[in-house]
């Protein structure tokens, strides 16, 4: 705990009813030290509530830091252009500004519900064989965002497996900007995050292709914008209503199979207008000349591409890189502990009461990318009204003054 020296963290050594552990004793217990669970900390800092903050990495800031630390952050207010990275840098100080105790690193194995509703929390240091430790709270809200981190990358492609776990070729997400630098990167995806890493790659990439299976883009019309002021400038290209086929590694040779999905015919340029309003009813969606088969067979993109064979509706894109930007898919069944609480799950993310972010298990609060309810938004601006929300519910119901135990055997 590298923070961990500057706050009164008191500790109450005891035999819990789960193992011999040092047990301790919270108002609340937050899971996940993402941007949901950092800032459900300051909401309960200045609320007067004592918290635990627990997160299986071994510093705070989840996602941001773990997924995307160059990427930057939008719709932040009071920050306009700042990576996720420096946003958690400027959260961390504010979240964690009240007496609390932080246990990063620490994964967490199992919660268990006493006679009177107090929780108890057991969590486990990552990598070491201690004793687990124990959290007594009334309250527990859960921020474990996208859980076990897994990109959603569809099995489907062909050659996917094959490709080296040590290659850099297939990238989910977007350690560090600089690798793409003056490379040929293809992103697949049409959502923010896809067109974030896109922006954010553009100025300094020899080239960046955008393919996305549908005929729009979905991101905030600026955002739209931009990427057609790039693509008129040819620094981009954007590619439509097509599919990721087949992925191939070669020595040094990579290749990025292409499938559009409405058969053989000639794809158009789209036009500024379809681009920032959708689409239209006629095609839109190729900035790529595709060359079709000739008698023999063969086509100069085949060749182009080192020989690999091609049918009439592909296309072989030469790149360095590719980065999927397909989402995470959410797997709270990899929380092994969430079964003991049994909270509802629906489409495998806990369903909550939008009103009070309550699960449906009594005193149990769910934040962040974790929950859904309906129009549920997945950025994170949500996280704050969730996190203040949930808290204030928790302080209307009178939760304990900040406990004063001292350490005991």
């Amino acid at each position: 705990m590298e923070r961990g020296a500057r706050y009164n963290i008191v500790v109450t050594v005891r035999v819990s009813s789960l193992s011999k552990a040092y047990m301790m004793r919270s108002d609340v217990v937050i899971i996940g030290a993402g941007v949901a669970g950092l800032y459900a900390g300051y909401c309960c800092g200045i609320s007067g509530l004592s918290f635990t903050i627990i997160d299986s990495l071994a510093k705070p800031g989840g996602q941001c830091i773990a997924l995307y630390p160059e990427k930057k952050v939008y719709g932040v207010p009071g920050f306009h252009d700042v990576t996720a990275c420096d946003f958690i840098d400027k959260l961390v100080p504010q979240c964690l500004a009240f007496e609390h105790t932080e246990l990063f690193g620490h994964t967490v194995e199992m919660i268990n519900t006493e006679d009177d509703g107090t929780f108890v929390v057991q969590t486990r240091s990552m990598g070491h064989a201690k004793k687990p430790l124990c959290i007594s709270a009334r309250y527990v809200i859960i921020a474990a965002g996208i859980c076990d981190m897994k990109p959603n990358i569809p099995a489907t492609i062909a050659g996917l497996q094959d490709i080296s776990e040590s290659s850099d070729f297939v990238q989910s997400c977007c350690m560090k900007i600089d690798m793409y630098k003056g490379k040929d990167v293809a992103i697949a995806g049409g959502g923010d995050s896809a067109v974030d890493f896109a922006l954010s790659i553009i100025p300094i990439a020899k080239s960046v292709i955008l393919i996305h299976r549908r005929d729009k883009l979905t991101c905030s019309a600026v955002k739209l914008r931009s990427i057609s002021e790039w693509e008129r400038s040819g620094k981009l290209k954007l590619i439509l209503k097509t599919n990721i086929s087949e992925l191939t590694e070669r020595g040094n040779e990579r290749v990025v199979t292409i499938t559009r999905d409405d058969g053989n015919r000639p794809l158009s340029k789209p036009s500024e207008s379809e681009l920032l309003l959708g689409g239209t009813e006629h095609r839109s969606g190729v900035y790529l000349e595709v060359h079709e088969h000739s008698s023999t067979g063969s086509t100069q993109q085949e060749a182009d591409c080192g020989g690999f064979g091609m049918r009439s509706n592909e296309s072989k894109l030469k790149v360095d890189h590719i980065i999927f930007c397909y989402g995470f898919v959410a797997r709270c069944h990899k929380l092994t502990w969430l079964h003991a609480l049994a909270p509802d799950i629906k489409d495998g993310m806990i369903a909550v009461d939008v009103n009070t972010m309550e699960t449906s298990v009594k005193n149990c609060y769910a934040i962040g990318d974790v929950v859904i309810y309906a129009n549920k938004s997945k950025n994170i601006v949500p996280c704050f009204f969730e996190a203040d929300r949930a808290v204030r519910m928790i302080k209307s119901k009178g939760a304990d003054a900040v406990h004063k135990d001292k350490r005991s055997t």
